[in-house]
């Protein structure tokens, strides 16, 4: 239900584009020199997703209920 509101045109046309890099080989190759290049892009983003909002809140949170922290 809550679809219609994220996914519009601008949103469609991001997606086709990035399967067009997919199926032209673009993303591969890519993704092929990240991994030779030591994954600077990929630890960076692994980073920083662990020092969002969200991550910091969850990890507090799932002390106050007894669960393991991640």
């Amino acid at each position: 239900t809550r679809g219609p509101r994220v996914i519009g045109p601008e949103s469609r046309a991001a997606m086709r584009a990035l399967l067009g890099e997919i199926q032209s080989g673009a993303f591969a190759q890519e993704l092929s020199q990240e991994m030779q290049s030591g994954k600077m892009v990929i630890k960076a983003g692994r980073a920083a997703a662990r020092a969002a909002l969200i991550e910091t809140i969850g990890r507090e949170l799932r002390t106050h209920m007894g669960q393991p922290k991640r």
